[in-house]
């Protein structure tokens, strides 16, 4: 995951990146699907269409024990 961090640190803003707590790189669990779908849903419909807030990108990625969602706006 260490070099997830190196990229995201080079990438241009806005930038995201989305960190699933104890997770493997594929199978994913069903709630860290969840995250990742509806992350990517609000990330795509918000930069992309102007219609999703970012409160709710925040909220869908952020959830404890879970998934953590760095940002750099």
């Amino acid at each position: 995951f260490g070099g997830s961090f190196n990229v995201f640190a080079e990438a241009r803003r806005p930038k995201y990146l989305l960190q699933l707590i104890n997770g493997s790189h594929v199978p994913f669990a069903p709630v860290q699907a969840e995250i990742i779908v509806t992350s990517a849903v609000h990330f795509l419909d918000r930069y992309l269409n102007g219609r999703s807030s970012l409160h709710a990108l925040l909220e869908d990625g952020n959830v404890p024990g879970v998934a953590a969602l760095f940002q750099d706006r």
